[in-house]
């Protein structure tokens, strides 16, 4: 995913966060344009929405949150093992 699109799903968050609480806000067109531009070149190229339904967006966000959180690098922060030998 590009940073372009990384910085837009971070920038309209509040979406992914009504979703998650079980609900989708009136969202504007736009905005979601931009999302199923998204959806298709990550998820279903084929993907076409309606997007006066709201179950429909409310999916679409949903799968494209899931999307996002599994395919994003983990940083892990190791600390060096301390090598001191037991006597």
């Amino acid at each position: 995913m590009t940073q372009r699109e990384q910085n837009f799903l971070k920038e309209h968050e509040a979406n992914f966060v009504a979703v998650e609480l079980g609900y989708t806000r009136n969202i504007d067109f736009h905005v979601i344009d931009q999302y199923v531009l998204i959806y298709r070149n990550y998820i279903d190229q084929n993907f076409i929405l309606n997007a006066w339904c709201k179950h429909c967006v409310f999916d679409m966000l949903k799968r494209i949150k899931n999307y996002y959180d599994n395919n994003q690098p983990i940083e892990i922060n190791v600390q060096p093992k301390n090598n001191r030998s037991r006597k």
